[in-house]
């Protein structure tokens, strides 16, 4: 889900992308949402993702699909600015400059640190210690199952 101070973001960097994911996006401000459980149906939580933004004029949270996101960024981008298979060793703030395991330099304006939850960026950015397992896991998928109250609950 992209939240709209999210989306408010992106109007902010480029409106024409911000619209093509707004756009692919699924709107569920208008239906019940909040936290439930699976089993009894029971709702531990409910809340209104939709009025507060309204009220502000900022862009209503949305529903997208990762890879339509990442479809949309990536063509806005252009293939010259995106580096896949690149192990980042170290990167500096001064000088604008990104190190890569292979030797390659690179100077650069931006640098998304997508490399997981034992990621080298923010290591390197913010000096952090390895993660610590919560206890938790998280599983997702794709399905194309659709449930009788589709259309009522976000």
């Amino acid at each position: 889900m992209l939240e709209s101070n999210a989306l408010s973001t992106l109007e902010a960097i480029d409106i024409k992308v911000a619209t093509q994911v707004m756009d692919a996006g699924c709107i569920i401000g208008n239906r019940v949402n909040g936290i439930v459980d699976g089993l009894s149906g029971c709702w531990f939580a409910k809340f209104d993702t939709f009025s507060t933004a309204a009220e502000q004029g900022q862009p209503v949270a949305r529903v997208i699909s990762r890879i339509t996101l990442q479809q949309i960024l990536a063509r806005a981008l252009g293939d010259d600015a995106i580096l896949i298979n690149s192990n980042v060793v170290d990167f500096f703030d001064r000088g604008n400059k990104v190190c890569f395991k292979n030797g390659q330099q690179l100077d650069c304006d931006l640098l998304v640190g997508g490399d997981g939850i034992s990621s080298k960026v923010r290591k390197i950015l913010f000096r952090a210690k390895d993660s610590t397992y919560s206890g938790y896991t998280c599983y997702t998928g794709i399905t194309d199952y659709v449930p009788p109250h589709i259309g009522t609950v976000g």
